[in-house]
């Protein structure tokens, strides 16, 4: 493996954790200073920027799409051996956990890939109901894409294909594994660091938009 595959892999680690601790000292707030809650929140949203995307219905997914709601958004891809799959599937135990709670606003779950050059939008209508038919799977153009990860702090870039190669579709997209909180006026509130636990994705999720 070449030294800068290994600095990439590095800092799909680190960015998570350092950003987590820009925004906690910058805005004076600690990860998990609502009482048991071990997600990093922010006291003042974040407002995302103008991004546009496209969702595996064929409709455009957009801010004003996030907004009015509750969303978790997790990145990744479906090609993803390992990672997607195991959180996606977390994510479909913290919905069905959530069902079950009296008066709760359930939160939206959203897919979106990473990996723009294979998941299509067909792609994405073929996997992300796997898990569950209520969750959104969400694709488009690597600049449009770009857009929103760069805001959020998403690092993310292929490995296992030559330089040079443009048409390789074997390759694997190395990711960031934090679930973002999105607010219904399509901020960003709370960031959620792996190892991801169930119980304590929706204790905590309950507390925050109760806070």
């Amino acid at each position: 493996m070449s030294v800068n595959k290994i600095l990439f892999r590095v800092l799909v680690l680190i960015i998570p954790v350092s950003l987590g601790i820009i925004f906690s000292v910058y805005m004076n707030q600690g990860p998990g200073s609502l009482e048991g809650v071990s997600a990093t929140v922010l006291p003042e949203a974040k407002a995302l920027p103008e991004f546009s995307l496209e969702d595996h219905h064929g409709k455009a997914f957009t801010n004003k799409t996030l907004k009015g709601k509750w969303s978790f958004l997790f990145f990744g891809y479906t090609h993803c051996p390992d990672v997607c799959p195991t959180t996606l599937a977390l994510l479909n135990q913290v919905d069905q956990a959530l069902k079950k709670e009296p008066g709760i606003d359930r939160p939206e779950t959203i897919f979106i890939s990473v990996d723009p050059g294979r998941d299509t939008v067909e792609q994405l209508a073929e996997y992300v109901p796997y898990f569950n038919a209520d969750f959104t799977g969400v694709t488009g153009s690597l600049e449009n894409l770009q857009v929103l990860t760069k805001s959020l702090g998403i690092a993310f870039g292929q490995e296992g294909v030559e330089e040079g190669d443009t048409e390789s579709e074997e390759y694997e997209v190395f990711h960031s594994s934090r679930i973002m909180l999105i607010d219904p006026e399509a901020r960003l509130k709370a960031l959620f660091s792996s190892p991801h636990d169930v119980n304590q994705i929706v204790s905590d999720y309950i507390k925050i938009i109760d806070s």
